[in-house]
């Protein structure tokens, strides 16, 4: 889930300004305006990732799961 939260959220930008009333009035406009979406979206992958990584992590330590086979796997190997 966070993973794809964080994946969409430089895309949001653009949604909302074409939704907003951005149009492109020629290709000049619309390259740029690709250009402004793709350079976020590819220079911020790996901090992206990494907090989607570390929310997974928190969510699994403070709302643990029963059904969660990294959990039993833990929990099991914790018994003496």
């Amino acid at each position: 889930m966070f993973v794809i939260i964080m994946d969409r959220m430089p895309l949001m930008i653009g949604v909302a300004a074409v939704f907003f009333g951005f149009r492109s009035t020629s290709s000049l406009i619309a390259a740029i305006f690709f250009v402004l979406l793709v350079v976020p979206l590819v220079g911020t992958m790996p901090q992206r990732q990494g907090l989607a990584l570390a929310l997974d992590y928190l969510s699994r330590v403070y709302f643990p799961d029963d059904s969660d086979e990294i959990d039993q796997a833990r929990n099991t190997s914790a018994e003496p």
